[in-house]
């Protein structure tokens, strides 16, 4: 079904690089797959959080006020003055949190009973989690229960990558409709469009005929349905996102889209999800449901969209192509990731890249990236830039490939086994702590 090898690079300052090759003979094996819910991935994430963000980040970090909630926690739609009606029950008790907590002297006050006896009620079933910086901010950051680990799933599976982007740092949430776990970017499977694009990136593409490409697939392209109801950009709505805006128009009203969800309806003049994106439309919208379908791509039999390409037509890619949020210009609406390396050649990462050999077959790779915590120069991968990245997927033969989700949770599974890495190890212990995912490919 596929061949997999281990090649050892040496950069021109003795530096090594690492890197699994896979190959594969058609995309008609390959599935994306969602691991299901884990409770380890909350607590990870918090873990995270107050051993590793807020102490790198202290000086820029206040406290950050992570949350999920238990399944049987039933909360009714709510209309708020200001955030509209809420489908969503993150919504709902992320502005009841926004709007009835305060933080003073590092304390959080409660401005009505209700709020603080549901705050305790999460608490208590370990639903909720403080993570403290230095600055007297509060950061209120609901989690969706929508990531999980890839080796607890499918373990008798041939072959699982992660994927997506997804929103993991409190700049990422920049809206009440917002929420940590949320996959970010197109995932196409035989046609069918299981997630949105989203910021115009750049998306690797393959056809009914086999043949692959990377290309720009934008919202405004799709028909994007909601009950019996069309729409589509110009025609008879507006389809709003960023970073081209913050806000929609004071007229009309909106429609909050977040993945597959109607997340919540509104009077135009609200701000746009950082994860999401806005149907404006003039004409007061009937709403029999919230689920969102898009069509418009029947003709791709796989597409997936995340970073930046690394090659086009078996050209290495040598900057950035597609827009990314640059903290250094914060006059721009920002969107995720808010931390993606900016330095093209230099930034180095663990990092995955998929894409097809010169007779449009699969292949991926898998860059080790160096211990958050440290490594031996020399000894150990110390991750891949960009550019380097590029070059050496040029160099084993890629016609056209894209950049996935790297960092900490860049990982390749064989038989449910890892033959590099994890770039997050204890730095005492050096064991791997595998990072919770949104989403996943898969070979049976």
């Amino acid at each position: 079904m596929f061949t997999s090898e281990i090649k050892t690079y040496t950069y021109t300052n003795k530096e090594i690089q690492r890197v699994q090759i896979l190959r594969m003979e058609d995309w008609h094996h390959i599935s994306f797959f969602q691991p299901a819910y884990a409770e380890d991935a909350f607590r990870q994430l918090c873990d995270l959080y107050s051993n590793y963000m807020v102490k790198k980040y202290a000086y820029v970090q206040g406290t950050n006020l992570l949350f999920t909630l238990p399944d049987d926690l039933r909360l009714p739609w709510t209309n708020h003055p200001r955030y509209g009606v809420l489908y969503d029950p993150l919504c709902v008790v992320s502005a009841m949190f926004r709007d009835h907590i305060l933080l003073r002297n590092k304390q959080l006050i409660f401005k009505n009973k209700s709020t603080e006896e549901l705050y305790h009620q999460l608490q208590d079933r370990g639903c909720i989690h403080l993570a403290s910086g230095k600055l007297p901010i509060l950061s209120v950051l609901p989690v969706r229960k929508s990531f999980g680990f890839l080796s607890q799933e499918n373990k008798d599976a041939s072959m699982k990558v992660n994927v997506s982007f997804f929103t993991m740092n409190s700049l990422d949430i920049g809206t009440v409709y917002d929420s940590l776990a949320t996959s970010i970017g197109l995932c196409v499977q035989r046609g069918e469009i299981l997630n949105p694009p989203l910021f115009d990136r750049e998306v690797f593409t393959v056809d009914k005929q086999g043949k692959t490409a990377v290309r720009r697939i934008s919202l405004k392209d799709l028909d994007i349905r909601i009950g019996n109801k069309r729409y589509r950009d110009g025609e008879n709505c507006r389809i709003l996102y960023r970073p081209e805006h913050s806000y929609t128009p004071r007229h009309g009203y909106d429609l909050i889209v977040v993945g597959r969800q109607v997340t919540a309806f509104r009077r135009g003049g609200g701000l746009i999800p950082s994860s999401g994106f806005v149907i404006h439309t003039d004409i007061l919208p009937e709403l029999p449901d919230t689920q969102v379908r898009y069509g418009g791509l029947e003709d791709m039999l796989f597409a997936v969209q995340a970073g930046n390409s690394a090659v086009i037509n078996g050209i290495p890619t040598n900057r950035f192509l597609s827009s990314f949020h640059d903290l250094k210009k914060p006059w721009i609406p920002p969107y995720p990731p808010t931390l993606y390396p900016l330095d093209y050649a230099r930034d180095r990462a663990p990092r995955i890249v998929i894409g097809a050999d010169m007779q449009d077959q699969p292949m991926i790779l898998w860059f080790e990236g160096a211990g958050k915590y440290g490594y031996q120069p020399g000894k150990e991968s110390c991750g891949a830039s960009l550019k380097e990245a590029a070059e050496i997927c040029a160099e084993l033969g890629m016609k056209n490939g894209v950049h996935l989700d790297g960092g900490g949770s860049a990982q390749i599974l064989c038989a449910n086994k890892r033959e590099l890495l994890l770039s997050d190890r204890d730095p005492v212990t050096y064991e791997e702590n595998e990072r919770a995912v949104v989403n996943g490919l898969i070979v049976q």
